[in-house]
C-alpha cells in the first residue's frame, strides 16, 4: 500500500486518502520544516510524484510520455535552412542525449518565444521536456533534428530539457529520478544508439552553464545524476 510506502517520510507522518488517480495527504513533518520537497514513489510499478508544499503533500500518476507536440506554438514559416522545418532524421541516425536546463517552467510560453526567435525557429528546442514535479512531455517528433547543442543543422541528438534555472538551484530528486528514465528508455530503444558515453550536457559542446550541474549554487549535481542511471 502507498500509505505503508510512505510511512515516516523524512522523520514525519503521512496519513494518505485516494480518489481516482491521484492521492492526497497530509504531512506532520517531525522537524517541523515544510517543503518544497519533491520524491518519487512506485508502487506495483506505477510511478508518483510527491510534492511536499505548505504541509500538505500531493501525489499524481505519471504518465510516461506525455504528447503536448501539437498543443505548442509552432512556426511553418522560418528562414533559410529552416524554411522547411527541423531537419529530419531516421531513428538510427540518432547517437546521442544532450541534456539542457529551460530557464522556464512553461513549454508552452518557451514555444511561444522560440517560434520568434532570430526570425523564426519551427518549434521549442527540446524533444523532451520534464517538469519540475517529473513529468515527461514529448515537445517534437524523436525525427525531428532541433537546434540545440550546436552541433550543426543536422543534428543527430536528442534534446532533453529539464525545466528551471538549474545552475540556481539543485534540480528535485524527482526530475532527476525522471530524467534518469528517459536515458534508460534511450540506451535500451531498439531503433537508436544511444550509450553510455553519448549522454552529454550542452556544456561539453560549447562555453555555457547549460544544464547548471557545474555550478556550486546548485551543488554540483551531475555526479548524483549520473549515478541514477550507470
Amino acid at each position: 500500500m502507498i500509505d505503508q510506502l510512505i510511512d515516516n517520510l523524512n522523520g514525519g507522518i503521512l496519513a494518505v486518502t485516494s480518489t481516482h488517480d491521484h492521492f492526497k495527504a497530509d504531512l506532520i513533518r517531525a522537524d517541523g520544516v515544510p517543503g518544497p520537497d519533491v520524491y518519487m514513489l512506485t508502487e506495483a510499478g506505477a510511478d508518483f510524484a510527491l510534492l511536499t508544499l505548505e504541509n500538505r503533500a500531493y501525489f499524481k500518476v505519471l504518465e510516461e510520455f506525455k504528447d503536448i507536440t501539437y498543443d505548442l506554438a509552432r512556426n511553418d514559416n522560418c528562414p533559410g535552412s529552416l524554411k522547411d522545418g527541423w531537419w529530419q532524421r531516421e531513428l538510427n541516425q540518432i547517437v546521442g542525449l544532450t541534456f539542457h536546463h529551460t530557464l522556464s517552467d512553461s513549454p508552452h510560453a518557451f514555444a511561444k518565444y522560440y517560434t520568434k526567435k532570430d526570425g523564426g525557429r519551427p518549434s521549442v528546442p527540446y524533444t523532451i521536456w520534464i517538469t519540475q514535479t517529473g513529468e515527461i512531455l514529448l515537445c517534437n517528433p524523436l525525427e525531428d533534428g532541433c537546434w540545440h547543442d550546436h552541433t550543426g543543422h543536422q543534428n543527430v541528438h536528442l534534446s532533453v530539457g529539464l525545466a528551471g534555472r538549474l545552475h540556481e538551484y539543485r534540480p528535485a530528486n524527482v526530475q532527476l529520478q525522471a530524467a534518469a528514465r528517459v536515458v534508460k528508455w534511450a540506451i535500451n530503444h531498439p531503433e537508436m544508439d544511444i550509450t553510455m558515453d553519448t549522454i552529454k550536457g550542452h556544456m561539453d559542446y560549447i562555453k555555457t552553464q547549460c544544464p547548471g550541474w557545474d555550478s556550486a549554487a546548485s551543488d554540483f549535481w551531475k555526479d548524483d545524476f549520473y549515478n541514477l542511471f550507470n
